[in-house]
């Protein structure tokens, strides 16, 4: 036993050595940078800032599953975000000793070095032999699409310990099912969840697979079942700091239930990927990078092929060991399948061929999962269990020297094979003058809201570590509902920077101050570099001349402007469901499609009572109108063909309230829009 746990702690020692090799030069550069390929300039900065918000909520006594520093005021929950809350607390004790970005470099070479680790313990496990485990170790590591999520600076994706070591317990509990294993499953599942939602998903479809085959084989479900019973009520207890950004996120896949379609037969894997050399290794892949992109025209940088070594030792297993390799190869080809999206694609072409993500696609939830390319990650374990058995066989068949020299022959190759591109290094480059921000109050009001750009993205995220303070937006991977940037006062022009102040609801700088103090937005920050010539005109114009202000501070292509407090008076500003503005003479007006949204702020401390006026006119004849105030049906309007004033009143409670007025919409032959009603003005009167 204790030689066996030497040598189970030399092998995590060479998948250390490992880890270090293929993120280099993490390992030098931990409290510098962040290191990988273009797209860790953005998620990369962002998983940094996943850390620090960790630390920060628990040093504060908060829920680091929530933060309203982002999307302020409303905050936006983390749990259904790449949030990666696992992996903070693996290296919680380094993240609150130092910091998040030594954190994060330390969880980025261990997310390698324990995959191959629970990966060997799993093969080791499965098959019994030492060189098999510690081959299926390696060919998991240092497989392309691994270091493929690193590159990306994605940690999440990075981290396929956790799924090993679920398919280990996994394959425990199916060998000599008990309740006490059904506490471990949980406990499992749980470390899975909390570090990536797409691998949940995977590791679900994995175990229904794996249940449903061993209840055929056993002809008996029972035993095998017992254990799910302990399992499900305390893997409930488990994730129940995730429900509510769970359930937010199930309700955003059912409502963008076409989005998700089209994004998911956008993201599927070509047939070809399989066998697809990686488009990282420094030789070959910029040739195989072009070629990817005639199958993947709007998402290149594809990995999904776990390496010919891998292939050849795979397709051994499956051939010289097929009675202990083809549960696994059953599983992990479904999980591929499943992958390949609603119908088979062959170097580029669609055969529409329909695969099982048609049907599995309709369980609700399923369909956020729209990387299918993901879910190939998780096959990797399972492949890697396979690859183990085909080494097995191989050494069964070798002695002394031909054994050896094979071995290190193949890993000769494989390190070949596997070899990590040149790293781009990127540093903290946040302004000095953001040092200076930390000692004042009140949220940042960031212009650009939505900076384009890897670097700009993510930009925010790493000043925001250093101000800590509130800002408006933010880059996550799932954004939220956001009314603020839509058409607040002042902000909805500065996200749009077209300039155009003219609206349908009343638009001056007094407004704008009342507005910008009631969400307590304190500084307006413009990024001047990160604008083009005409929209840095147009935010100064909006700002100076229409806001009113003037530089406070000018630094580093920074501009700060102090928002001066205003007692605040009701507002009301646009939300969703309306068309452009259209001009006739001196009068404009929007159209509104089936419904349309505005949002009114009753800024005092008790419920008042105010009425609304709106001048619209019907697209053909009258037609009735609904209106709802945050989601409860309150009153209707048969509004007319021509333009005439309507009221209406509503009792507010303080705070912010949705008014949503609904009517049937027809096509517009011209514009080919759907429209309902044109509505010229909305305004508040007390």
């Amino acid at each position: 036993m204790k030689k066996q746990s030497l040598i189970h702690l030399l092998a995590f020692g060479l998948f250390l050595i490992l880890a270090i090799w293929l993120t280099w030069p993490q390992a030098i550069l931990l409290d510098k940078a962040v290191v990988g390929g273009p797209i860790a300039e953005a998620d990369g900065w962002q998983k940094v800032w996943n850390l620090w918000w960790t630390k920060t909520a628990l040093l504060q006594g908060k829920n680091p599953l929530y933060t309203d520093l982002l999307f302020w005021p409303e905050g936006v929950p983390l749990g259904f975000q790449t949030f990666t809350f696992t992996n903070s607390l693996l290296v919680l004790p380094i993240l609150m000793l130092t910091n998040p970005l030594i954190a994060y470099g330390v969880a980025s070479i261990l997310g390698f070095a324990l995959s191959g680790w629970f990966t060997y313990l799993l093969a080791w496990r499965v098959s019994a032999s030492q060189a098999g485990a510690l081959a299926a170790g390696l060919l998991l590591e240092a497989a392309p699409p691994h270091l493929s999520r690193f590159l990306d600076g994605q940690l999440e994706h990075v981290a396929l310990q956790w799924v090993a070591l679920y398919l280990l317990i996994l394959w425990q509990t199916v060998q000599s099912p008990n309740l006490c294993k059904g506490l471990l499953l949980a406990l499992s599942i749980a470390l899975v969840a909390y570090a990536n939602w797409y691998h949940t998903l995977a590791i679900a479809l994995f175990t229904l697979i794996v249940l449903c085959w061993q209840i055929y084989l056993k002809r008996s479900f029972w035993p095998l079942l017992r254990p799910w019973f302990v399992t499900l009520p305390t893997l409930t207890l488990f994730l129940s700091p995730l429900i509510h950004g769970f359930i937010a996120g199930l309700t955003e896949a059912k409502a963008q239930a076409l989005h998700w379609k089209g994004q998911a037969a956008l993201f599927r894997v070509d047939l070809l990927d399989f066998v697809l050399p990686s488009v990282h290794h420094p030789l070959w892949g910029p040739n195989i990078f072009a070629y990817q992109q005639s199958l993947h025209p709007n998402s290149a940088n594809w990995v999904v092929t776990p390496g010919y070594i891998a292939l050849i030792l795979i397709a051994l297993g499956l051939i010289l060991r097929w009675k202990a390799t083809k549960s696994w190869g059953m599983a992990a080809g479904l999980l591929l399948i499943y992958a390949l999206g609603p119908s088979l694609q062959i170097n580029g072409y669609d055969t529409s061929l329909p695969l099982p993500y048609l049907i599995l696609s309709k369980i609700p939830g399923i369909n956020f999962g729209h990387r299918l390319s993901i879910i190939t990650d998780v096959a990797l374990v399972p492949l890697a269990v396979i690859g183990a058995f085909g080494t097995q066989a191989i050494s069964e068949k070798l002695h002394g020297r031909q054994r050896l020299m094979l071995f290190s022959t193949l890993f000769a190759i494989g390190l070949f094979e596997t070899a990590p591109p040149s790293m781009q290094i990127f540093a903290d480059n946040t302004p000095s003058i953001y040092a200076k921000l930390r000692a004042e109050q009140g949220a940042l009001l960031l212009v650009p809201l939505n900076p384009s750009g890897l670097h700009y993205q993510s930009e925010p995220l790493q000043a925001q570590m250093t101000h800590q303070r509130p800002i408006i937006g933010g880059y996550v991977a799932r954004p939220p509902a956001y009314p603020l940037a839509r058409g607040a006062p002042l902000i909805g022009q500065l996200a749009k920077l077209t300039c155009e102040m003219a609206d349908i609801v009343p638009n001056n700088a007094l407004i704008a101050r009342q507005a910008l103090a009631y969400y307590g937005f304190t500084q307006i920050i413009l990024h001047s570099e990160q604008l083009s010539l005409k929209q840095r005109s147009c935010a100064k114009t909006i700002i100076e001349d229409f806001f009113g202000l003037k530089p406070a501070q000018i630094a580093e292509n920074i501009i700060i402007y102090n928002i001066p407090n205003t007692e605040v008076s009701p507002f009301l500003f646009l939300g969703e469901g309306w068309s452009y503005i259209e001009y006739q003479n001196k009068r404009l007006w929007r159209w509104m499609s089936q419904e349309g949204v505005f949002y009114v702020v009753n800024p005092k401390k008790q419920t008042q009572t105010f009425a609304l006026q709106l001048k619209m006119e019907s697209l053909k004849d009258f037609r009735a109108a609904n209106i709802f105030v945050d989601q409860h049906l309150v009153g209707k309007i048969e509004v007319k063909r021509h333009f005439r004033t309507y009221l209406f009143f509503v009792t507010l409670s303080p705070g912010q309230h949705e008014i949503r007025l609904t009517a049937p919409a027809d096509l517009d032959p011209g514009s080919r829009r759907e429209i309902s009603l044109a509505v010229e003005s909305i305004s508040l009167i007390k």
